[in-house]
C-alpha cells in the first residue's frame, strides 16, 4: 500500500493494484487515525472491485426506530444490489416502512498484531453504500436479479423455473452513495 500515491496495491497477490483518489469524508484528504493510515473514496469504481470478491452484504435498515443489519446473499450490477428473500419477513416490513438503506461489504481481512493491546488492528477492504430500496415486481426483472445473483456465486441463473419466481421476493438497492475503504 501506499501512502503518498494514488495507488492501492491489493491485499491479495492476485489482486492488480487499483488507482483510488484519497479522501476523507469530510475534508477530502487521507485520514490518519490512530489505528493507521486509511484511504477512501467515494467513486463507484473503485468500489466495484471490493464488491466482487465480496461474499456476504450486510444490509442495514431502520426497523420501526431501531437500526436493524442483517447478513445476505447478493448480486450487483450497475450501480444496484440485488438481494432474494421470501415473500414475507422483518426485511420486507421495514424496507415498506422506510425504502433508505445502508449496505456494507467487506473482504481482505488481515490481523495486525501490535506489541500492547492499543497496537493491533485489522487491514482490509470495506464499501459502504446508501440507496433506496424497492422490490422488482416482474418476473422477468426476477429472473434477471436472480441470473445477476447466481453469477456473483460462480453459478448459472439460466435453469430457474417459472413457478419459483412466484415464491420469491427480490429487493433491488438503487445506490446513491459509496465509499471505498482499504486499510
Amino acid at each position: 500500500m501506499e501512502d503518498k500515491g494514488r495507488t492501492f496495491k491489493s491485499l491479495s497477490p492476485t489482486k492488480k493494484s487499483l488507482p483510488l483518489p484519497l479522501q476523507s469524508p469530510i475534508q477530502g484528504q487521507i485520514m490518519n487515525k490512530p489505528m493507521g493510515p486509511s484511504k477512501i473514496s467515494d467513486e463507484f469504481t473503485c468500489c466495484k472491485p471490493i464488491i466482487q470478491d465480496c461474499r456476504v452484504c450486510r444490509l442495514g435498515m431502520v426497523d420501526g426506530n431501531r437500526p436493524y443489519v442483517i447478513p445476505v446473499n447478493f448480486g450487483y450490477r450497475d450501480r444496484m444490489v440485488y438481494i432474494h428473500t421470501g415473500l414475507e419477513g422483518k426485511k420486507l416490513d421495514a424496507i415498506a416502512r422506510n425504502p433508505h438503506v445502508c449496505v456494507e461489504f467487506d473482504t481482505e481481512h488481515n490481523l495486525v498484531r501490535g506489541a500492547v493491546p492499543c497496537k493491533w488492528t485489522m487491514h482490509g477492504e470495506s464499501v459502504v453504500g446508501e440507496g433506496t430500496a424497492e422490490l422488482v415486481q416482474s418476473p422477468a426483472e426476477k429472473r434477471h436479479a436472480l441470473e445477476i445473483i447466481m453469477a456473483h456465486y460462480g453459478g448459472k441463473g439460466n435453469d430457474i423455473p417459472d413457478n419459483a419466481l412466484d415464491t420469491i421476493a427480490i429487493i433491488r438497492i438503487k445506490l446513491t452513495k459509496m465509499t471505498a475503504r482499504r486499510v
